[in-house]
């Protein structure tokens, strides 16, 4: 049997070193090795080699022995195209008594792991029906790139983050007083204003937190709109599924809100600006508080949203949330949001604009037509503008005039379900 010295010899490389780092792991799972051997060779394998730039970042980190390992491992498994790695197969890889996995699992479920204090790993946690993982936080992969690495290392953004690049140029048509807003938040948010503003903002003790409230009727334009200040201001977008911050897991849940407050501002230290948290429909969880006493969900959602309040009063970043139900919002989250901006349904004159801007090559006669006779909100106008797009590149023509009421009439589904099936006099 090959001593530890003479199998660090085999490695020529850095890959060569995480390969034999990751097939360690794989011994250690076929029980050929104890941890400790797993560790101890681990160990003499980077003191042997701490000459390559790649251990020398690792070791500067000051991370324990197995941590250091687990690192390499994520590392490899990067290398290899493997972004997530489920944390039950990780953890089995290393240790081989119950007691010591389940112990380092939970340090990481719990967020009081050096791995996930110090920003380098990120906890991806799923559905109860499905596996949690690791992924390799953009800063760690931005830390650990050497020159033989950096080929190879794609800084990925994360999946619930929209680039300003990716954001389609699209011109809405809003009345004066929604105009305004928007022009007065898209200048606040140019990067020279904003900085001076906080600093302003800082030696007055105020909050430097910008935190706005888009309310109103759906299909107003509330959304788009934060995509178009994120594109002509050119910051980042990273949306909040609220849907994940209410997992069933018991005690996961009010983790998992605090968890979108770290992850914003984890993301936001890799970004040239200040990114925007979009929380889209926030009324599922800004609603009125329930009353003490009430079941043990209520209880959950009470606990979730005493965690967002609390964030929300020492916020330092860009979030805008939007809802269709401003009237159902507690008003300790309504007074937090320093901006609170009506989007309402656009009345006939500002229709008539949107149906010319949008379906071009018609009279003017014949737009005020469709603005009063369809009460439509301009997403309403886009489904029509889409469908009659599809017809004309099947059809190979140009829509009619008679085509565009066809396809109002059909946009009014309750309205022709009424005259079709409902009781006459």
């Amino acid at each position: 049997m090959k001593n530890k010295v003479d199998e660090t010899k085999q490695v020529q490389d850095i890959f060569e070193l995480l390969e034999y780092t990751y097939n360690l792991g794989i011994e250690r799972k076929e029980k050929a090795i104890t941890t400790v051997e797993l560790l101890d060779r681990f160990k003499e394998t980077i003191s042997v080699y701490n000459h390559f730039p790649f251990v020398e970042k690792v070791l500067e980190i000051g991370l324990k022995n197995e941590d250091n390992y687990m690192l390499c491992y994520l590392f490899w498994k990067y290398l290899n195209g493997i972004y997530s790695v489920d944390l039950e197969t990780a953890v089995n890889g290393i240790f081989d008594t119950v007691h010591k996995r389940f112990a380092y699992r939970k340090e990481i479920l719990q967020n009081s792991h050096p791995l996930i204090d110090k920003g380098l790993v990120m906890l991806e946690l799923k559905n109860p029906l499905s596996d949690t993982t690791l992924r390799l936080e953009n800063k760690t992969l931005q830390l650990l790139k050497t020159r033989d690495l950096e080929p190879f290392i794609i800084i990925k953004k994360k999946d619930n983050v929209i680039l300003p690049s990716d954001i389609h140029q699209k011109k809405l048509v809003f009345n004066p007083l929604e105009t305004d807003h928007l022009q007065k938040l898209n200048h606040a948010f140019q990067d020279e204003n904003l900085h001076a503003i906080q600093n302003r903002l800082v030696q007055k003790g105020l909050p430097i937190g910008f935190t706005v409230l888009f309310y109103g009727d759906p299909g107003t334009g509330k959304t788009e709109s934060v995509y178009q200040l994120a594109r002509q201001t050119k910051r980042e977008i990273m949306q909040v599924d609220l849907s994940e911050s209410k997992t069933k897991w018991f005690g996961e849940s009010e983790r998992m809100a605090g968890k979108i407050f770290t992850d914003y501002f984890s993301y936001s230290k890799d970004c040239r600006m200040q990114p925007i948290l979009l929380v889209n429909e926030a009324d599922g969880l800004f609603s009125r508080r329930k009353e003490a006493g009430t079941t043990s969900v209520d209880q959950t959602e009470n606990t979730i949203q005493n965690i967002f309040l609390q964030e929300l009063e020492t916020f330092s970043g860009i979030l805008i949330a939007t809802t269709n139900m401003a009237g159902n919002f507690d008003y300790a989250f309504e007074r937090r949001f320093l901006y609170k901006i009506k989007f309402t349904k656009p009345d006939c004159t500002l229709r008539a604009q949107i149906w010319k801007h949008k379906l071009p090559g018609f009279s003017k006669k014949e737009y005020l037509e469709l603005a009063k006779e369809y009460d439509f909100t301009g997403a309403q106008i886009d489904n029509i503008v889409r469908k009659l797009e599809i017809e004309s590149i099947l059809d190979g023509s140009i829509p009619t005039f008679s085509q565009v009421l066809a396809c109002c009439n059909e946009e009014l589904i309750e309205k022709a379900h009424y005259r079709k099936i409902g009781f006459r006099s």
